[in-house]
């Protein structure tokens, strides 16, 4: 007689009460005027760099999380969409403008008089919509994840092999139009406590260069009583 098929539901739905802390935009201008020869030279009629700011430290928001999630024996399936009709609007907005008149006579930046914005500024961000598998199988686990959001499409893959108290792991990550590896492992101090290191790949920076990046972290593991 066949075995009874093990399945688990499990849904959530959550409001997230946004409360903004600090924004700030800035505007950036630059002219450098050049004679025939091309060597910088002063123009009366222009201004070097103006720096306009716009700031504020009070934003209220929400946003709105859906997800639901199966797991069937070792199989696990879930979708997902964060950031549903989420911002925040600020209010209280301040401006400043920092201006450099010449480049030659060694002036300071001076601050003339800017009126501050009238009304209130919102933003936004795109929804986050995101779908998962993954299997478990022994001392075997794998997970991958597709989604779509602000930066775009993100494939998340990975791999774990336990063997006692020590963890195996491997991944990729493609994310900006690049594929990323990492690699790491984990240990069990203790039942309740572990460590992990990984190495990845990583192009944060303004370069967009491939580097590679540690990390390392304790875990706190749940026990079964």
């Amino acid at each position: 007689m066949a075995a009874a098929l093990e399945t688990a539901y499990t849904s959530r739905a959550i409001i997230i009460h946004l409360r903004g802390v600090h924004y700030d935009t800035v505007d950036l201008n630059v002219r450098f005027d050049t004679d025939a020869s091309g060597q910088v030279t002063l123009s009366p009629m222009t201004t070097p760099i103006a720096i306009g700011r716009t700031n504020s430290k009070t934003g209220n928001g929400f946003a709105v999380d859906l997800g639901t999630a199966v797991v069937v024996r070792g199989w696990n399936f879930g979708v997902g969409a964060n950031g549903i009709g989420n911002r925040i609007v600020w209010d209280s907005l301040r401006s400043e403008q920092l201006v450099l008149q010449s480049l030659f006579q060694g002036e300071n930046f001076v601050r003339p008089p800017t009126p501050s914005p009238a009304g209130t500024r919102k933003i936004t961000l795109p929804v986050r919509y995101s779908g998962s598998a993954g299997y478990q199988a022994g001392r075997w686990a794998a997970q991958t994840e597709l989604s779509h959001g602000l930066q775009g499409l993100s494939v998340r893959n990975g791999v774990e092999y336990r063997l006692g108290a020590l963890a195996l792991r491997g991944g990729s990550r493609y994310q900006m139009d690049r594929w990323h590896a990492s690699t790491g492992i984990g240990f069990n101090l203790i039942p309740s406590l572990g460590i992990d290191l990984a190495a990845y790949q990583t192009t944060a920076n303004i370069e967009r260069k491939q580097k590679v990046a540690l990390a390392l972290s304790l875990r706190l593991n749940r026990t079964e009583h």
